[in-house]
């Protein structure tokens, strides 16, 4: 395969966990037991108990080998920093789903953010949209937020999810093999893929402390975690 020069290495993402954290990305937020709850908010009509959350709840679990703590949260959230709902959240007119622009989203999020926690995973039933009008599916930034549209198929959406999650944990795009990363990997659906490249699943690795002594078995968890439950969470889906 071709390599693309700008693509992330390992060692990029060793030197990315050096770093300070920042909304720029540029430094990655630290994994720890003291900080591994990731938030699970409903925005729109999504029901935080319903089958969808559920199944996908335990599919995140099985991916991270039980490394985060998913905690869905019952309450809909309001932005601490003004009164107003988030029905007044930026609507985009070119859109023609008249979808809400992704980031205004993402700016209403990030204060919501608490200090013992990995970030915040919102789960909306809105259709989304970015500036220039088009349609998205989910989006992440560096202030350990993103959010995901609900309305797609259930391995669209698990994928979906993933990759914004993978983006929270400092991941970048791969473009030089079929991976999880790869800018769209739920599009065409018959060649999307929830798997991850081989340096991809080291940079996992990584950030959870696992030592090249125990990747081996890391890795073997991750995959028969997931098979365990494809059926339950993806084929029924």
């Amino acid at each position: 395969c071709v390599v693309d020069p700008e693509e992330q290495t390992v060692a990029d993402f060793v030197n990315m966990g050096k770093r300070e954290p920042n909304e720029q990305g540029t430094g990655r937020w630290p994994y720890s037991a003291e900080r591994r709850r990731i938030r699970i908010l409903s925005l729109g009509m999504v029901a935080a108990k319903s089958s969808q959350v559920l199944k996908l709840v335990a599919f995140l679990d099985a991916f991270f080998c039980g490394r985060f703590s998913f905690n869905v949260d019952n309450t809909k959230p309001r932005p601490p920093r003004s009164k107003k709902s988030y029905k007044s959240f930026k609507r985009v007119p070119g859109c023609k789903m008249k979808g809400v622009e992704i980031w205004s989203i993402l700016d209403e999020l990030i204060p919501l953010v608490r200090e013992d926690e990995f970030g915040v995973l919102a789960l909306t039933t809105w259709p989304l949209c970015e500036d220039n009008s088009e349609e998205g599916l989910g989006r992440a930034c560096g202030n350990r937020v993103c959010v995901v549209s609900t309305d797609v198929p259930m391995f669209e959406l698990i994928c979906t999810t993933l990759h914004e999650l993978l983006h929270l944990c400092g991941f970048d795009h791969t473009t030089s093999v079929q991976c999880l990363m790869n800018p769209s990997p739920y599009e065409p659906l018959e060649a999307g893929t929830v798997f991850l490249a081989p340096f991809n699943l080291w940079k996992l690795c990584i950030m959870f402390g696992v030592d090249s002594d125990s990747a081996e078995e890391f890795v073997k968890e991750h995959y028969e975690r997931m098979l365990e439950i494809w059926d339950e969470c993806v084929s029924s889906g």
